[in-house]
């Protein structure tokens, strides 16, 4: 098995392929962390979320500064008390219990959130597409299907290789662009405050203001890591069905670049996150890669009697259409019919 997997590592990548595409990713990390930086005011949120730490209620400083003379001091004191207030209003309108907000310097979480749900599923899906893509595909094209169906390793052996070999590339790719980009992004503002709540990544408070969840900071991130990581993977499956049903690597990446993309882009021209045509949104990989609207707020989901929340029924039919996908994909190619 070993050897099979190394040698469809060496069907999907070359010293070269490696070579260009870390360049290539070490740019559009680069290239991310400028847009994020000049697309927020960083220095500002910075500069006001080092000037507290710790619980907004009964925080001396807090209450020292609602009354200070330095206006904008005191507004930022007076907005935090109140979007504490208000979050806790809120939630418990809808059945949830708010836990108090917890501030602290958040920049380097609030960058690392940012790319993840806007950069890295077009950074990310365009890559997988294009490397997962020839897996099965590659073989129709050249005539080798029917040579390797018929090897002494068997099918079934030949089929996992290549299905383990697209799993560690996945894993990979991914691990170098989340890498560097936080490697960036630790250098220029350094680890910050990880048990602050996950409410206040960097300067726009209004992205998880009316979210259920009461996720510190470190546990957001390990969140966003799981979840973006498991929609690399299914996005994977999804690539190797398309690569088994399709005879050349080139039609087997449009489509699923169209799968990838389309839904994203659809998303965001809505302009809305409320609603069906959004909560279908949310099925596709594309939010789970990003995963900040799957955690945004609550959405819940009537079935029958009950009631669910759409991150847990996006993340379930995920899992579970990624398995089928996975599985689909094996048996697609396993049982085609070979053509002369």
């Amino acid at each position: 098995m070993k050897e099979i997997i190394f040698f469809e590592l060496k069907k999907l990548v070359n010293i070269q392929k490696i070579i260009v595409l870390s360049m290539v990713l070490f740019l559009l990390c680069v290239g991310s962390f400028a847009i994020i930086c000049t697309m927020g005011d960083w220095k500002g949120a910075g500069e006001m979320l080092t000037h507290y730490r710790g619980s907004v209620e009964n925080n001396p400083q807090i209450e020292a500064d609602v009354a200070s003379d330095d206006a904008r001091i005191s507004e930022y004191a007076n907005w935090l008390r109140r979007c504490d207030e208000v979050r806790k209003a809120n939630l418990a309108e809808i059945g949830f219990e708010a836990e108090t907000l917890v501030i602290g310097n958040t920049v380097f979480y609030g960058f690392m959130e940012e790319f993840i749900a806007n950069y890295l599923p077009f950074i990310l899906g365009f890559v997988i597409a294009l490397l997962i893509a020839p897996v099965f595909a590659s073989e129709y094209s050249n005539k080798m299907d029917g040579l390797l169906l018929s090897s002494k390793h068997g099918k079934r052996t030949l089929i996992i290789g290549k299905f383990i070999a697209a799993a560690v590339v996945i894993l990979a790719v991914y691990c170098f662009v989340v890498g560097v980009f936080g490697v960036i992004s630790l250098c220029a503002f350094g680890t910050g405050d990880g048990n602050a709540s996950f409410v206040f990544t960097a300067d726009y408070v209004y992205n998880y203001f009316s979210s259920p969840f009461n996720f510190r900071v470190w546990q957001y991130m390990i969140v966003l890591f799981v979840c973006s990581l498991l929609g690399c993977i299914g996005f994977g499956g999804f690539v190797l069905l398309v690569s088994s049903k399709c005879r050349s690597a080139l039609p087997a990446s449009m489509i699923s670049l169209a799968v990838i993309y389309i839904p994203i882009l659809a998303f965001k021209s809505l302009g809305q996150n409320e609603g069906v045509v959004p909560n279908i949104l949310r099925l596709f990989p594309g939010a789970i890669m990003g995963v900040r609207t799957l955690f945004s707020n609550y959405f819940p989901v009537q079935i029958g009697n009950m009631t669910f929340s759409i991150t847990f029924v996006s993340i379930t039919l995920f899992c579970i259409s990624s398995v089928f996908f996975s599985i689909f994909a094996y048996r697609g190619f396993q049982k085609h019919q070979v053509q002369n």
